[in-house]
């Protein structure tokens, strides 16, 4: 016999809309040409400043910039100034994720060490090699 193939299973755009709505209301929801996305603001603390998040939806890989305040410096971003948020080859991602559930805690956490980067000139959480 051969080998039957196995058709893997993803999270549907509907259920990462719906839990999204349900943790983070506070993000719009927009079908774009270049893939679902959301768009929302988010705190590192509630004595910081509020960051604009966009979220896009590429090809099952969510890729994440930050709209407004701008962000200086290239540390930990693609040269398209999304935020290095996982390490594609280390499966930490995978469509059978909620972005609610992931991406949007690790842009928060990101953002945290962005704080701390400005401030001291160190990177205190994990590096992978770009």
């Amino acid at each position: 016999m051969g080998k039957s193939k196995v058709k893997k299973r993803y999270l549907s755009i509907e259920q990462q809309v719906f839990s999204m709505r349900a943790r983070f209301p506070q993000f719009q929801f927009f079908r774009r040409k270049d893939g679902p996305t959301w768009q929302g603001m988010v705190r590192t603390s509630e004595i910081t400043s509020e960051y604009v998040v966009k979220v896009v939806y590429q090809g099952f890989l969510p890729k994440v910039w930050i709209v407004n305040p701008e962000i200086f410096g290239n540390k930990h971003r693609y040269a398209d100034g999304s935020l290095c948020l996982y390490e594609t080859s280390d499966r930490s991602w995978h469509p059978n994720l909620l972005i609610a559930d992931t991406i949007i805690p690790w842009t928060i956490e990101w953002l945290r060490l962005y704080e701390l980067w400005l401030i001291t000139g160190i990177w205190y959480g994990l590096e992978a090699v770009h």
